[in-house]
């Protein structure tokens, strides 16, 4: 028992202690190279679908996994306001209310999202006709949308696992579950797609198993030490405490509300430029990527300031815009992406502005 509180106060050492930015640095850069390679591993299944499947395929990934980039965000808010909370406890030597936490942490995380995927699975149709989704991909986006919705639980059970982790100065381990993710998405993507042919549903497939893994390793980590972390696997242990509740959801609800007000504007511009027709949704689909691509290393450094402070849950970020527009600040997207997407001469001329700041 002796050793194990010695081992937790070391722990938290690693990040109160220390010169800041040493600290700083040590703690985020894990957690940026956890972001960028979460963001690349998401870009494979763009690429494997424009380059195999075409621009059905195209569409249907990018418009069918809509609800799950508007759902990662509030997995990760649970994850950072449990983390942040979780710092609090260990610094202040409360164990019996940090296994509180845990259990009620991951408790929320897993009864929402069961709820999310549910409704996410009945209610398909209806979300991809608001989006505008063209027809000649909505077959393909309505099968990525379903059996991505299948992964909900294991990407908001990895956000909880991971928060707890951070929570108590972990913030390597993080990086080492999603290379595995990257590396079972990038060969069930091309076993299932290009083997297989299974369309855009391999490559949701291989989205969810590479979920699945990245959640399962967070969760063999977690058990193996449990001691060390307060985890209990035992139905009693999930029991959720109103207290630890109460402070999950108020540190995570600013950061819910700041993130989903940018995604609800994100999906306005996103369903605009499906209305224009297969090209536009493409074209529009890859400048997404790249914003989202930009905006991970401004998250990382938010994200060890956070557990630096243990006093709020700012973090810092790109608000970005998707502008399809006339000739301005001219990308293509080809170039920029290199998602080999089928040939079409109107892609070719059609001007993608980025903006991932804003003008």
């Amino acid at each position: 028992m002796k050793q194990n509180k010695n081992q937790k106060n070391t722990a938290v050492n690693q990040i109160t202690e220390g010169v800041i930015w040493k600290v700083l640095l040590t703690f985020a850069v894990p957690i940026i190279l956890t972001n960028v390679i979460q963001q690349l591993y998401s870009m494979v299944d763009l690429i494997v679908a424009g380059k195999y499947i075409g621009a059905a395929g195209t569409i249907g990934v990018s418009t069918g996994g809509e609800l799950s980039d508007f759902l990662t965000p509030v997995a990760t808010a649970l994850g950072s306001a449990g983390q942040i909370y979780i710092a609090q406890l260990v610094g202040a030597r409360k164990d019996k209310e940090v296994k509180d936490t845990v259990g009620t942490l991951i408790s929320i995380c897993l009864i929402f999202s069961c709820a999310m995927a549910v409704a996410a699975i009945l209610f398909c149709d209806g979300f991809l006709t608001l989006m505008n989704c063209p027809q000649e991909g909505f077959d393909q986006a309505r099968a990525y949308l379903i059996i991505t919705s299948l992964g909900f639980p294991f990407i908001f059970g990895y956000n909880a696992i991971c928060g707890i982790l951070r929570g108590m100065g972990e913030s390597k381990r993080p990086l080492l579950f999603i290379i595995i993710a990257a590396s079972v998405n990038v060969v069930t993507d091309i076993l299932f797609v290009v083997v297989f042919r299974l369309e855009a549903a391999g490559t949701a497939i291989a989205t969810v198993l590479s979920q699945l893994g990245s959640c399962a390793a967070a969760f063999l980590f977690l058990y193996k030490k449990r001691e060390h972390f307060g985890f209990e696997l035992k139905l009693r242990f999930l029991r959720i405490h109103g207290y630890a509740a109460k402070t999950i959801i108020r540190l995570a609800v600013p950061q819910i509300a700041r993130t989903l007000l940018v995604r609800f504007s994100m999906l306005y511009v996103n369903a605009s430029c499906n209305a224009y027709g297969a090209v536009f949704a493409q074209t529009n689909s890859i400048g997404n990527k790249i914003q989202k691509f930009l905006e991970v290393f401004m998250q990382g450094i938010g994200s060890s300031l956070c557990d630096r402070s243990k006093s709020g849950s700012k973090k810092t970020g790109s608000g970005g815009k998707n502008c399809v527009e006339h000739p301005g600040d001219v990308h293509d997207y080809r170039g920029v992406c290199n998602t080999n997407l089928p040939d079409d001469p109107e892609a070719d001329v059609l001007p993608v502005q980025q903006c991932p700041g804003g003008n």
